[in-house]
């Protein structure tokens, strides 16, 4: 299921224990930046959505605990997007990146590595991917400088069609920290289409000259005929 951590916590937001490092940060303030937990142990209410923690952006779920007197603190579920992405790519054939904010990467998930710099475009971190080759050919500055909305395009390199779908990436509260890019190869659709165009303007022109067949048997038939008929009875 991808599940990458367990983690329990402490009102107002106090680590606990986190299964997956037992011995990592125990009674670490968490208060500071993340918000899902502080308010599922101010409001007693599950929550469910992105949010950025020490080992990255994570698909999120958090309930509260309870014992026999009643609420004692919250426990939550994180999964990582790569099976996510994996599912996506095996019924789309799109190759995929989970891309998120990299000022909010540095500065919260301190437990992970810093990526190569390659990773990092236009102040988005590549955090997650199926095949970064693919991405990497198509993920530019220019790609990231609005996106605001779920889009659409086509892009060429060396001769061959890229579609790329751009989806914002927006965290529990709905703003945007990231983007989810879709890329497929089109080369194989191009040469489909190449033929299907031929077959298209040949069947076109095929319509043409039925077409002026047409007319000019109608010409003959309305005009000709008569005028020839009219000046054989004159």
């Amino acid at each position: 299921m991808g599940v990458a951590d367990g983690h329990f916590h402490t009102a107002p937001a106090t680590s606990y224990l986190r299964i997956y490092a037992p011995t990592l940060g125990v009674g670490e303030d968490l208060s500071s930046f993340r918000e899902m937990v502080v308010n599922t142990n101010k409001d007693h209410e599950p929550r469910r959505g992105l949010e950025i923690g020490r080992r990255g952006l994570s698909i999120r779920g958090i309930d509260v605990v309870k014992d026999a007197e009643g609420y004692i603190g919250t426990f939550e579920i994180g999964l990582n997007f790569l099976p996510v992405l994996e599912n996506v790519k095996k019924n789309t054939g799109f190759e995929l990146g989970a891309f998120a904010d990299d000022d909010l990467m540095s500065r919260i998930a301190n437990s992970l590595p810093h990526p190569d710099a390659e990773r990092i475009i236009s102040g988005l971190r590549n955090i997650e991917t199926t095949d970064w080759k693919t991405l990497k050919s198509v993920t530019t500055p220019e790609l990231f400088s609005s996106i605001k909305e779920i889009s659409t395009q086509i892009k060429t390199i060396s001769g061959i069609d890229y579609g790329i779908v751009l989806i914002p990436l927006k965290d529990y509260k709905g703003l945007n920290i990231g983007v989810i890019v879709a890329v497929q190869n089109f080369e194989t659709y191009q040469k489909q289409m190449s033929a299907a165009i031929v077959r298209a303007i040949s069947f076109s022109l095929l319509q043409v000259v039925v077409l002026c067949g047409v007319l000019l048997v109608m010409i003959k038939v309305m005009f000709v005929r008569p005028v020839s008929a009219e000046g054989s009875s004159q």
